[in-house]
C-alpha cells in the first residue's frame, strides 16, 4: 500500500517474505529508470544511508532490481511525520515536545555527519516519531558525501539544468546560491525545523520558490511578533545563530547545536516546575 511519494518515488509498505516482517519500499520513478545521473543519485542513497547504524535514523536493508525497477527496501516506521504531528496539534508543538523532536533530530544528524554525510533536505515531514516517542531522520533522496561535494566544487541547490535541489523553505543562503555546502547546511535546515514546530510557520516563505530563496538570503529572521513569540526565551540565541546567514557564525557541529538545546530544555523544564512552588515569583525564582 502507498505511503506516500518524493521528488525520486513512490513509497510503498510491504511484507518481506523472506525476513517474515513489515518494510517501506521505496521505487524510483519510471521516467527516471533510464535516466542516469537519477540513478545514481539513487544508488548513492544506499551506499551512504547503510553507512550510518543510529537509533534516530532509519535503516536501510537493501538496494534491488526487478524489471527494470529500481527500489530501496528499508526499515518501516510506524509512527506520524512532525509536519503531521504539529497539525494534528493545531498547527505547533509544545515547548517541551519541541525540544525532545529538535534534540533527537540533532543525534540522528550528527551520526550521518559523522561518516561524512550531507542530508540536504532534512525538513518536518523526513522527521518521524513512532509510538513509543523516539524521533527517526528519514529519506536521504538527495543526500550528498561531504568528501565529494568538496573534491568537486559542487553546487548545493541546483543542478546542471538549473533545477532546485532541496525544499526552497529550508535550504541554507549557500544552498539558495548553489554553492558548496557543507554539514552546516543541515545545521541551517534543522533550524528552520525546529522554529517551523514551535510556530506553526517557516520563518521564510515567499509567492514563488525562487522568492522563497532570496528571502534565505537577504531577510532577517522574524524573530518578533506573535508567531514568534511563541518560541521559549531561551532558545531565541540558539535559532539566530542557527539561522546566520554565513556557515561560519552558526554552531559548528550538530554536537554543539545538540547541547545548546539541551541546556534550553532544561531551563524551560525548570521553569514549568518552578511555577509549581508557591510564592516562586516572589522569591525570584521565576
Amino acid at each position: 500500500s502507498p505511503l506516500g511519494k518524493g521528488g525520486m518515488g513512490m513509497v510503498y509498505k510491504a511484507h518481506d517474505r523472506m525476513l517474515d516482517e513489515t518494510v517501506a519500499i521505496k521505487v524510483l520513478r519510471s521516467e527516471f529508470a533510464n535516466t542516469v545521473d537519477m540513478l545514481k543519485r539513487f544508488k548513492h542513497e544506499i551506499k551512504l544511508a547503510r553507512k550510518v547504524s543510529h537509533r534516530n535514523v532509519c535503516r536501510i536493508h537493501e538496494f534491488g532490481e526487478d524489471g527494470g525497477v529500481r527500489y530501496i527496501s528499508m526499515e518501516y516506521v510506524e509512527g506520524t511525520d512532525i509536519k503531521q504531528l504539529a497539525r494534528d496539534k493545531g498547527g505547533f508543538l509544545d515547548p517541551e515536545e519541541a525540544f525532545d523532536v529538535a534534540i533527537q533530530t540533532a543525534d540522528g544528524l550528527q551520526a550521518i555527519h559523522d561518516v561524512g554525510i550531507i542530508h540536504r533536505d532534512l525538513k518536518t515531514s523526513n522527521i518521524m516519531r513512532d509510538p513509543g516517542g523516539r524521533v527517526r531522520l528519514m529519506d536521504f533522496g538527495i543526500a550528498k558525501s561531504e568528501a565529494t561535494d568538496r573534491s568537486t566544487g559542487g553546487g548545493g541547490g541546483l543542478t546542471s539544468a538549473g533545477q532546485i535541489m532541496g525544499t526552497p523553505e529550508y535550504m541554507s543562503p549557500e544552498q539558495c546560491l548553489g554553492d558548496k555546502i557543507d554539514h552546516r547546511s543541515d545545521i541551517y535546515a534543522l533550524g528552520i525545523a525546529v522554529y517551523e514546530i514551535f510556530t506553526g510557520t517557516f520563518p521564510f516563505r515567499g509567492d514563488t520558490p525562487v522568492a522563497t530563496l532570496f528571502k534565505h538570503i537577504q531577510d532577517p529572521v522574524p524573530f518578533e511578533g506573535p508567531v514568534a513569540a511563541r518560541i521559549p526565551l531561551a532558545a531565541v540565541p540558539v535559532l539566530r545563530k542557527a539561522l546566520a546567514k554565513d556557515p561560519a557564525e552558526r554552531q559548528q557541529s550538530m554536537d554543539e547545536l545538540r547541547e545548546e538545546l539541551k541546556r534550553c530544555y532544561g531551563r524551560v523544564a525548570y521553569r514549568r516546575d518552578a511555577h509549581m512552588i508557591p510564592g516562586a515569583r516572589e522569591s525570584g525564582i521565576l
